[in-house]
This record gives structure tokens, C-alpha cells and sequence, in this order.
């Protein structure tokens, strides 16, 4: 009997303890298969900065990224297609012939 209630403690605070760790981990909107597939397309794609403002991902999101958000939304999508981005016209800089840059 007693055996059996130190199992059960056990299993009850190892739950509490992955329900703790689940929380901390902060979600992320995107991640690094997103960077592989654009490179598997095609793209020149470093790091996360290809679509984020900072390398690390998350928000801000540079012009191709929020198109990318724009575009989830106007699909109505669940997630992000990278694949999408062969549709993706960046916008040509003032002063400069239009080129595409995004490849």
C-alpha cells in the first residue's frame, strides 16, 4: 500500500514538473525547417533573418516575413508555406532597378 501512494506522488509530481517546463518554453511562430526548405528551394536564405529582423526569429519581421503573414491570413492557412515564396515580389528600392533579390 504504501508503495503503490509513493507512486502515485511520484507520478503526480512529475506531472506538475512537465506541466512546468511546457510553460517556460517560450512558443515560436516559426523555426528552423522553414530555413532548410528555403535553401532546398532555391533561396539564399542564411539564417532566420531571410524573413525576421533578428537572427534568433520571432518578431519584428522584415518585409518578406510579413508578407509571408499577410499571405497565411489571406489563405486562410493553418501555418506558413515556404513554398510561397515564389510568389513574393520585393518591393524595389528608390533609386535602384528592380532585380530579384529574393533568390
Amino acid at each position: 500500500m504504501r508503495q503503490r501512494r509513493t507512486f502515485i506522488s511520484l507520478f503526480v509530481i512529475a506531472g506538475f514538473a512537465l506541466l512546468y517546463f511546457v510553460a517556460l518554453v517560450p512558443t515560436a511562430k516559426t523555426y528552423p525547417p522553414f530555413l532548410k526548405k528555403a535553401q532546398e528551394l532555391g533561396y539564399k536564405a542564411k539564417d532566420c533573418t531571410f524573413c525576421h529582423v533578428n537572427a534568433t526569429g520571432g518578431e519584428p519581421y522584415n518585409d518578406r516575413g510579413k508578407w509571408l503573414i499577410a499571405e497565411k491570413q489571406k489563405r486562410g492557412a493553418n501555418a506558413v508555406d515556404v513554398s510561397w515564396l515564389k510568389d513574393y515580389k520585393p518591393a524595389a528600392k528608390k533609386g535602384t532597378k528592380k532585380t530579384d533579390t529574393h533568390r
